[in-house]
């Protein structure tokens, strides 16, 4: 029995007399805008038949110099193309953006894929004449319902693993041998049959396995549209990167950066200098400083790093529903992880007292040191020499932020940030083993207060 994605009877009825009103509100595209080609063209095709033979459509747009897509058309006849543009396209992206809201369709379809569903049943609706005409509701459902599981395999640079391993919903893995010697063999037919230039097939497959054979990839099985699909894929890799920078020894070596994560999202710190003693110069290429970038777990890492909570983290990762609390926790680890990926000494501690103010902040317009360093201290230490030695610190850590980014002196004293790191770590390894004991920030902010108080 198919699912019905929308089953309110009243939602169904709206959203099917809002995508009626489209139809009436579909123009034709004028001959000297057929002939010119639009800003942009959308490569979809889709094969409809009409009487029994196989017609194929295309769809064209048009944007703005924002890159903001102000009309599209699609074309019923050999001649012919219908779309909607001008004002009249903000009711398509208002349909959309409504369908959106509902959670049963964002967990499977992006808004931009919606906007070409409410196109194609417009498509559908003035080409096809066979039958009653299908509802838009129908349409979507049945769409829907075409929407399979997707693999996606995201490249994780400066990383080494010893043995396959899951964190939150992500598998990391090797891209295996096997699988470029069937893209190998795939691109060999292509070239026997002459649909491809023999050095293109030479130059492409050697790259292709130069780049990810053998890499380490994060690997992720989503039920969702190829678009929707990435998007997920991409938040949920990034978490499971994040709490891998939390647990690794960057976290508590200041002088040592995590650099390592998603391809073409992580900045690998380099340089290459001409440095000319004659007429013809030496050069120097390298990266910058003299740490080790690659982050390498082997079997014995792993089992100390699930044991030290990373297990922990990755079941919290795998909640449907985060609470207010919980989504709290991973902002300032996304912040913690940012900090530890930095080179720079300022910037690092800019980023560890930045997820420090996340968490002990109520708001903006509280006094920043004095709350921060108290709640921090009391959160971590029932002594309070220690929590005295806190306040202190975090005092010292603003000072050194405050001369740096007001009067551009720079004091890089690494005592002082190795000693925020291993605090906001603590702070955070507390709220991540008790997460489930909050549901937001204020009562957090009341345990705290009763602790100061009590």
């Amino acid at each position: 029995m198919s699912e019905n994605i929308i089953e309110n009877a009243s939602a169904i009825n709206y959203f099917n007399e809002e995508a009626e009103k489209l139809l009436g509100l579909l123009v034709e595209m004028k001959e000297t805008e057929i002939k010119k080609s639009p800003l942009k063209s959308v490569q979809e095709e889709v094969l409809l038949a009409i009487d029994e033979s196989e017609v194929e459509y295309s769809f064209k747009a048009q944007i703005d110099y924002q890159g903001n897509e102000t009309a599209r058309y699609f074309q019923v006849s050999a001649d012919k193309w219908l779309g909607i543009d001008g004002d009249n396209y903000q009711e398509i992206r208002k349909l959309s953006a409504n369908l959106y809201k509902k959670r049963e369709i964002n967990d499977r379809i992006g808004k931009e894929t919606l906007i070409k569903i409410v196109f194609d049943w417009m498509k559908t609706r003035c080409v096809s004449t066979q039958g009653e005409p299908l509802s838009f509701v129908e349409y979507l459902n049945e769409s829907i319902q075409k929407i399979e599981n997707v693999k996606i395999s995201i490249p994780i640079i400066n990383m080494e693993i010893d043995l396959e391993f899951e964190v939150g919903k992500v598998r990391f893995e090797y891209m295996k041998k096997e699988l470029f010697d069937e893209i190998d063999a795939k691109m060999k037919e292509k070239v026997v049959s002459k649909e491809l230039p023999e050095n293109e097939y030479t130059e492409f497959v050697s790259k292709l396995r130069k780049d990810h054979q053998g890499k380490v990839v994060g690997t992720i099985h989503v039920k969702a549209e190829t678009e929707k699909a990435i998007e997920i894929a991409e938040k949920e890799v990034d978490r499971a990167i994040v709490a891998l920078k939390y647990f690794s020894p960057f976290a508590f070596v200041p002088r040592a950066a995590a650099i390592f994560g998603r391809k073409g999202m992580t900045w690998i710190p380099s340089r290459e200098i001409f440095v000319f003693t004659d007429t013809l110069p030496t050069i120097h290429q390298g990266l910058v400083g003299n740490q080790s970038l690659l982050f390498k777990i082997d079997g014995v890492l792993l089992a100390k790093l699930k044991a030290a909570g990373l297990a922990k983290l990755s079941e919290l990762i795998l909640k449907s529903d985060l609470s207010e609390f919980e989504e709290l926790i991973f902002t300032a680890l996304y912040t913690f992880s940012k900090a530890i990926s930095q080179i720079d000494f300022h910037e690092r501690l800019i980023f560890i007292l930045s997820a420090l103010e996340i968490v002990f902040l109520k708001d903006s317009g509280e006094p920043i040191q004095i709350h921060v360093g108290q709640r921090l201290g009391f959160l971590t230490s029932p002594e309070p020499d220690k929590r005295r030695e806190t306040v202190l610190l975090v005092s010292d850590g603003y000072k050194i932020r405050s001369n740096y980014i007001h009067h551009g002196q720079e004091n890089e004293n690494y005592e002082i940030l190795s000693k925020l790191q291993r605090a906001c770590w603590n702070a955070l390894s507390i709220m991540i083993n008790n997460h489930n004991k909050f549901k937001n920030k204020q009562e957090f902010m009341s345990y705290i207060e009763k602790l100061i108080y009590s």
